[in-house]
């Protein structure tokens, strides 16, 4: 048996409760905004599948015989585009499931939660706090199951991303559809008129003329130059030698005449619209990125410890270039820039590109500035109690950061009584979570032996587990570290 005291305990339940305290908030407020947007397209879905069921394209038997091309390309684009709905049912069912994914991890975390209440209530039965090996073990599961808790969380959110992402362009793909249903209930009114003229303008020539030029004048011609050009003048130049036809030749010919305008139109129809939907969704998709930039929050250490509650969020680039550095901005800036310029020359699939890895290059920099702040937060808390404990133990102490700045290299700590010295060369946490505290002792008039005692039961109780200190390479707790173990030293 090692000997676990209590204080180890409680130091390891320490570290996972910090581990959460400083993400779950995030953890919650993006999954139930991610849900609750999945969820409100699925109900838009419905909405936009209910209108699809209720319109109708009606064409009459003389469009049918006089436009018959027109209309059964008309009526085969009809049946697909009403056919392409129904997918509302399919994102209830996945917010359903995410939901109920959301509920196994909250109540995974009250399972640990209570885990942790009992190994606490375990550790005050025993005599004197010895002998907690059975509830370190306990302990240090719970923190393995929090930090897996948290993957399987971070997991979770990209997957909620995805989903939102989907479900976001099948709302627009829907939208777009019924615009699209719309126009060729229109064009189904046009043809039935069309039809109808046809009819009576085989025997008026002119009007016949006159019906071409209004159809030329229909087309956007600016539209027309821009995606289809050669296309567009050849026709037009057609046009123009129908009108110097002979009358018997302008009836004759204003069926295909017509036929050939109103396919030319639903060609350049169907390209614009390819184009106004690709670039509605990157600039969607932009404004997503620059939305999601800031969103997550985070805090200065030192206002965290101080209160949880009042310490003011500040966001993602700000932190980082205040504890790390500007490159994950200049990165993401960059990005952002590329695909703006994407954008603005029409390059959509490239612009997607550009945004999707600003989207990566942000979900990394998100992840790497939580890491940093636990070990930020947990380097000022060793900080905090090494000066606390020194400061109580009789000796004058002065904290300060190691380069100067800031806590992203540690803290010195400075104790002084009389003439013997305590330096604490650098006190910090790692990215790991492990410690590190160096230490450098020079000894006044008194003996080391008993005041080092001392301090090791101070250091335990505060959770800062003190299992060894050497001077001039001999052990000054020799029967201490029969029993005692730990995974850190400190030396003088």
């Amino acid at each position: 048996m090692s000997g676990r005291k209590s204080s180890e305990v409680a130091a390891v339940l320490k570290k996972a409760e910090k581990t959460r305290a400083a993400t779950e908030a995030n953890y919650r407020n993006a999954a139930s905004a991610r849900l609750d947007s999945i969820q409100k397209h699925a109900e838009n879905l419905e909405a936009y599948e209910k209108e699809i069921s209720a319109m109708s394209v009606a064409l009459t038997e003389e469009t049918r015989k006089e436009l018959r091309e027109e209309a059964e390309a008309l009526e085969k684009e009809w049946n697909q585009l009403r056919s392409s709905a129904g997918t509302s049912r399919h994102f209830q069912e996945i917010t359903a499931k995410l939901r109920n994914r959301r509920e196994e991890y909250d109540n995974t975390l009250r399972s640990l939660d209570r885990q942790a209440d009992d190994v606490r209530e375990a550790v005050k039965k025993r005599q004197y706090g010895w002998y907690c090996d059975e509830e370190y073990a306990q302990a240090q599961r719970i923190q393995e199951n929090m930090k897996k808790l948290s993957e399987q969380k971070n997991a979770f959110l990209h997957e909620l991303e995805k989903e939102e992402n989907n479900a976001n362009a099948e709302e627009i793909r829907l939208r777009n559809l019924i615009e699209q249903m719309r126009r060729d209930a229109e064009k189904a009114a046009q043809l039935n008129q069309r039809a109808a003229d046809m009819i009576h303008l085989r025997q008026e020539a002119g009007k016949a003329k006159d019906c071409i030029r209004n159809l030329i004048r229909e087309i956007p011609a600016e539209r027309a130059v821009k995606f289809l050009p050669e296309q567009y003048q050849r026709l037009c130049s057609q046009a123009e030698a129908f009108y110097r036809m002979t009358d018997a030749e302008v009836v004759q010919g204003l069926s295909g005449k017509m036929s050939e305008i109103s396919k030319f139109s639903m060609e350049l129809d169907t390209m614009y619209q390819a184009w106004k939907a690709a670039k509605e969704k990157t600039e969607q998709f932009l404004l997503k990125i620059k939305t999601l930039v800031k969103e997550g929050k985070y805090y200065h250490p030192n206002q965290y410890l101080a209160n949880p509650e009042t310490a003011q969020a500040i966001e993602l680039f700000a932190f980082l270039s205040a504890y790390h550095d500007d490159e994950y901005e200049k990165q993401f800036a960059g990005l952002v820039q590329k695909a703006q310029q994407l954008l603005d020359a029409e390059k959509f699939e490239e612009s997607c590109q550009a945004l999707t890895e600003a989207e990566t290059l942000l979900m990394e920099a998100n992840a790497y500035a939580g890491t940093l702040q636990n070990q930020l937060i947990g380097s000022f808390q060793l900080a905090v109690d090494t000066r606390d404990i020194m400061h109580h133990a009789g000796f004058k102490v002065k904290t300060s950061f190691i380069n100067g700045k800031d806590a992203r290299d540690g803290f010195c700590v400075k104790c002084t009584m009389g003439d013997e010295t305590i330096d604490f060369d650098k006190v910090m946490m790692k990215e790991d979570g492990s410690v590190v505290m160096d230490m450098y002792h020079t000894e006044g008039a008194n003996s080391c032996g008993t005041s080092w005692k001392l301090l090791q039961e101070k250091f335990n109780d505060a959770g800062i587990p003190m299992t060894d200190v050497k001077k001039n390479g001999n052990s000054i707790f020799r029967k201490q570290a029969a029993v005692q173990g730990g995974d850190r030293k400190q030396q003088h």
